[in-house]
């Protein structure tokens, strides 16, 4: 009796295996994947592909959701106050970066990596740049 291969569950495992082993999200360059849909039937080839997609992206919005995640502590932990100057375009930030200091949320001068004494962080800070 010939075996039946769950060609779904074997390219969802193939999709967390290419996540943990931080492949980009295109299953056409995961090399056991390619392997695998030899030996898939051509009438389930697309679903096979949408299977592992989305074992993929459902295993990096677990570890964006986990709490092992640091930047989910980041944004719990520091709640800036709301900007009450216009946000800088890229150009502005460009130069702002080619000086020592730049402007907080507040329109406060301080440095690039700094927080004004009214507690708004410098725009790059508060964009995530740094």
């Amino acid at each position: 009796m010939e075996k039946q291969v769950d060609y779904i569950a074997t390219a969802e495992a193939l999709g967390r295996q290419a996540f943990e082993q931080w492949y980009v999200p295109n299953p056409m360059k995961h090399d056991e994947l390619r392997s695998f849909l030899l030996t898939v039937p051509q009438d389930k080839i697309a679903l096979v592909i949408e299977a592992w997609r989305s074992a993929y992206y459902k295993a990096n919005d677990a570890l964006l959701k986990s709490h092992f995640n640091p930047t989910h502590y980041l944004k719990e932990a520091i709640k800036w106050p709301e900007p009450t100057v216009e946000e800088p375009d890229m150009d502005l930030l460009q130069e702002w970066l080619m000086d020592s200091v730049c402007e907080a949320t507040d329109g406060c001068e301080i440095e690039h990596d700094g927080v004004c004494e009214h507690g708004h962080p410098s725009w790059f800070r508060y964009l995530g740049i740094i």
